[in-house]
């Protein structure tokens, strides 16, 4: 959809956001005895791998929700 906005000359903004923190990356963090932060680090750079492989744009903005928790 990005792409044939952007080819339209519609200017996009294309957010996606990192779900870091919910209790299935918590438990598996535990489950492998590592911080939160090393554990969903690892698996953004494998989703990040996967995005690469198929080929899809990369976001203008991708924040992670630990970063909102306070908000």
């Amino acid at each position: 959809m990005r792409r044939v906005a952007e080819a339209r000359g519609v200017k996009t903004r294309h957010v996606r956001n990192i779900t870091n923190v919910d209790d299935k990356t918590i438990h598996g963090a535990q489950s492998a005895k590592e911080s939160l932060e090393d554990f969903t680090l690892r698996w953004t750079k494998r989703f990040h791998e996967d995005c690469k492989h198929l080929g899809l744009l990369e976001p203008h903005v991708e924040p992670g929700a630990v970063s909102y928790i306070p908000e």
